[in-house]
């Protein structure tokens, strides 16, 4: 008997046991395990702090700072600056030089400027007409009409030469005097005298007579293929004398006698 409750206590107490190891056993979690939840629960707290702060602050736009840029000189458009400016001014002295050349010049013939008269001689047998233009000497007090082709220069002091620009050899010579400087009379007696130095002069009857000619004389000279006429004109403003060099064969002495008689003193 006692043995069979002893084998019943010991087999109540196996029972026993065994009902212990079937009850649920807390598992403690891995490290691993709780490094993972930890750092989801740091994402998750920081996601809602920032959720948070951003629905608290206003926004503020975003501001792009561009780096300051460095002024520098341009080589290439300073040169075209300054090229465009010394075109300009290049441009500013031909736009003089061309206003100087369309004005009447003393001493050259106003070949751009609207003819002031014309004259009419004999030429070859032919009668011709040419326009002129008014021109004064650089030297002397005096102006006179002057064909184109011809051109006014002083030459000396009291002297000046009209010179054909198709051959030099072709010229005429102006004295000019003061009034009271000397008479007519003696300017004539001195053309007479020159021309009679040269060779046999003759006198020329005709001449022009214009309403500002007071007197006038004119003697000429032959010698070989040239002519040669002196003449002395008096006009209310002045006292004049005149050499003409000419050759036969472009016989411009008329043209030059005509231009002559246009001489006023200034």
């Amino acid at each position: 008997m006692k043995k069979m409750l002893m084998l019943s206590a010991t087999a109540a107490l196996f029972l026993a046991a065994c009902n212990d190891t079937t009850k649920e056993v807390a598992v403690d979690p891995t490290p691993v395990e709780e490094a993972t939840t930890e750092a989801t629960q740091a994402v998750e707290q920081a996601t809602e702090q920032q959720e948070a702060e951003a629905s608290a602050s206003p926004t503020q736009p975003s501001t792009t700072v561009e780096p300051e840029a460095t002024e520098q000189a341009n080589p290439i458009e300073e040169a075209d600056s300054e090229t465009v400016e010394s075109v300009v001014e290049q441009t500013e002295e031909e736009a003089i030089i061309e206003e100087a050349d369309s004005e009447t010049v003393e001493g050259s013939p106003a070949t751009e400027v609207t003819p002031s008269s014309e004259i009419t001689y004999m030429q070859n047998g032919n009668v011709q007409t040419a326009p002129t233009n008014f021109l004064t000497s650089a030297e002397q007090p005096f102006g006179l009409e002057v064909m184109n082709g011809f051109t006014l220069v002083a030459e000396e002091p009291g002297k000046d030469q009209l010179i054909y620009d198709a051959d030099v050899r072709i010229t005429m010579a102006i004295e000019t005097y003061t009034l009271g400087e000397i008479t007519y009379d003696e300017l004539f007696n001195s053309a007479l005298e020159e021309a009679g130095t040269l060779g046999e002069a003759s006198p020329i009857e005709e001449l022009p007579y214009h309403d500002n000619i007071a007197n006038i004389a004119a003697f000429d000279v032959t010698i070989d293929n040239e002519k040669v006429v002196v003449m002395a004109i008096e006009t209310p403003s002045t006292l004049a004398k005149f050499t003409i060099y000419d050759t036969l064969e472009t016989d411009l002495t008329q043209a030059m006698i005509q231009m002559a008689a246009t001489i006023k003193g200034q």
